[in-house]
């Protein structure tokens, strides 16, 4: 029912692949703006500000090409288990407008791992319905493999994964480069149809403060 590729939490935030957790000694930052544009999927706007030892967010995710649009509220966590290791995780309720309107509660999950040049990282979309005109999902939107070419450039691969209850899944994958800027990056995805997905180009920013 619900349109495949809806969000980053990007917290990876994201968008793109890159983690809200920095890979180095330096304090997580105090708050983060993360948006991406699809040219087929929803595009999506996530911005939060930390409060202590949690980071409550606010995000949007819409397609208008269609009816589908959801609104979210969440809480956001950052954690470092090992020296190559960041994780972000985050839990939210999300107001779904799209044949019928619906409520559901969402676990975001990225790990980052980093071995030298080397960079995977993903984000894990847990969707549970509130109510019983939802359906269960589950998301892999986006996952990446970067080498770093430069200081400031990184080139890879992108893949996104949409399931639901009772439905196929949808699978895409493609080349995907990154530019770093300041607290943040610029990613270009290019994501080819492998199995029921859209073809579509993304343009993902995010920063840090």
């Amino acid at each position: 029912r619900h349109h495949p590729g809806r969000s980053l939490l990007v917290i990876a935030f994201a968008l793109g692949g890159q983690p809200l957790a920095a890979q180095d000694a330096s304090p997580p930052p105090h708050g983060f703006i993360a948006t991406r544009y699809d040219t087929h999927t929803s595009s999506n706007i996530f911005v939060g500000y930390s409060l202590g030892p949690v980071t409550p967010m606010v995000a949007l995710v819409q397609n208008p090409r269609s009816t589908y649009r959801e609104s979210i509220l969440g809480l956001v966590r950052f954690t470092r288990p090992g020296q190559h290791l960041a994780l972000t995780y985050a839990i939210a309720a999300a107001h779904v407008t799209d044949s019928d309107r619906s409520w559901y509660a969402q676990l975001y999950l990225l790990p980052t791992l980093t071995a030298g040049s080397v960079e995977v990282s993903g984000t894990l979309e847990g969707y549970v319905p509130l109510d019983s005109k939802g359906v269960g999902q589950f998301a892999l939107n986006p996952g990446n493999v970067f080498f770093r070419l430069a200081p400031r450039w990184k080139v890879g691969a992108v893949t996104v994964l949409s399931t639901q209850s009772n439905a196929p899944y949808s699978l895409g994958a493609g080349p995907s480069l990154q530019f770093g800027v300041p607290h943040g990056s610029i990613t270009l995805d290019v994501v080819a149809n492998v199995t029921r997905w859209n073809t579509e180009e993304r343009v993902s920013f995010f920063t840090s403060y």
